[in-house]
């Protein structure tokens, strides 16, 4: 009886070994902790907290407490990645003298709306920021600072339907009006209808307006179609407003009211 006691217990004790790394599995967060520790320091932990015994609920606190700390990781890694690229993107030589005096915020409210227009960010007259600063990432244009209170700003993102950026066509130069459709996409109008613009057309900042300064990327064509004795274009900005978290505030130019 006493062999087969311990058949049994070495049995539940593999099952609970087995559980816990499909959990882990399932959540492809093995690959992380291989990060931090190698399968034999991994192995070795188990064995220490998991004596033969240990029970099942104390086994599933252990994988939750192991979950919540890969999860924070990932989260670490991924803000890191993140703000390399802005600051990499601060760095860059064309961009030094107008980034020089730009200001890093976090995003820390959204309008509750499906394609929101407006977000809130963790900087305002503290740290110097004004009404009609423009917002930008490594990736593009975000809007420009619509609201200022001591600590927080609201931006009003370039998706609104009342916001409009001068825009220009990378390869031909063409210039025209992007403004927002309040949806995911924005449009670009005011083209001749010989303009040279093509799907997959690179649109940048013109400088045109003074808000934004010129070179700034701003989205890519998907589609151009005729609209009466003009042409329109749809953009698909170069930002993904849904995953936006970190921005710059460039306090050099687009002070307008």
């Amino acid at each position: 009886m006493e062999k087969i006691d311990g058949k049994k217990k070495r049995h539940r004790r593999c099952a609970a070994y087995r559980k816990i790394f499909e959990e882990l599995f399932s959540m492809n967060t093995y690959i992380i902790l291989g990060d931090i520790m190698n399968q034999d320091e991994l192995q070795l932990q188990f064995k220490e907290k998991f004596s033969a015994g240990s029970d099942q609920e104390s086994l599933q606190k252990e994988i939750n407490r192991l979950k919540a700390e890969v999860t924070g990781l990932e989260e670490e890694k991924l803000e890191n990645q993140r703000l390399r690229r802005l600051l990499s993107f601060k760095k860059r030589k064309s961009f030094k003298e107008l980034l020089a005096g730009s200001v890093g915020a976090e995003v820390i409210g959204r309008e509750l709306t499906d394609w929101y227009r407006v977000v809130t960010i963790d900087k305002g007259k503290s740290e110097g920021i004004q009404k009609g600063m423009p917002v930008i990432t490594a990736e593009g244009i975000v809007g420009y600072v619509s609201k200022v209170g001591g600590n927080a700003s609201q931006v009003q993102l370039i998706l609104d339907g009342s916001a409009a950026v001068g825009g220009l066509v990378q390869r031909s130069r063409e210039n025209g009006v992007v403004r927002g459709t309040g949806t995911a996409l924005c449009e670009m109008v005011y083209l001749s209808p010989e303009a040279d613009i093509r799907k997959g057309n690179l649109i940048i900042s013109s400088g045109l307006g003074g808000r934004y300064p010129a070179g700034l990327r701003i989205g890519k064509v998907i589609s151009v179609k005729g609209e009466g004795y003009l042409q329109k274009a749809e953009v698909l900005p170069s930002v993904d407003f849904s995953r936006l978290e970190e921005v710059l505030v460039l306090k050099k130019e687009g002070t307008k009211e």
